[in-house]
């Protein structure tokens, strides 16, 4: 994901976020998943994609959830 991050594919970022999010969730992995997402966030950004920055999002508020950080996943 670094690697990705560092060439500059921002598709492939949020795309491996993504297909890793449910994996993180069920086995409680909160640090990758804050890694693999902050990474793709910026990705998103990066590549002036609103859907992908909206999922990516969506997805860092469904982490903060789970840790009961109910600001920050209102936030997100």
């Amino acid at each position: 994901m670094r690697q990705a991050h560092g060439a500059g594919l921002w598709q492939l970022v949020w795309e491996l976020a993504d297909a890793l999010a449910g994996y993180f969730e069920a086995t409680a992995l909160w640090g990758p998943w804050t890694l693999t997402h902050e990474l793709a966030l910026d990705a998103a950004r990066q590549a002036q994609a609103p859907a992908a920055r909206a999922a990516v999002l969506h997805s860092l508020g469904n982490l903060a959830w789970q840790q009961r950080r109910t600001r920050q996943a209102e936030e997100h």
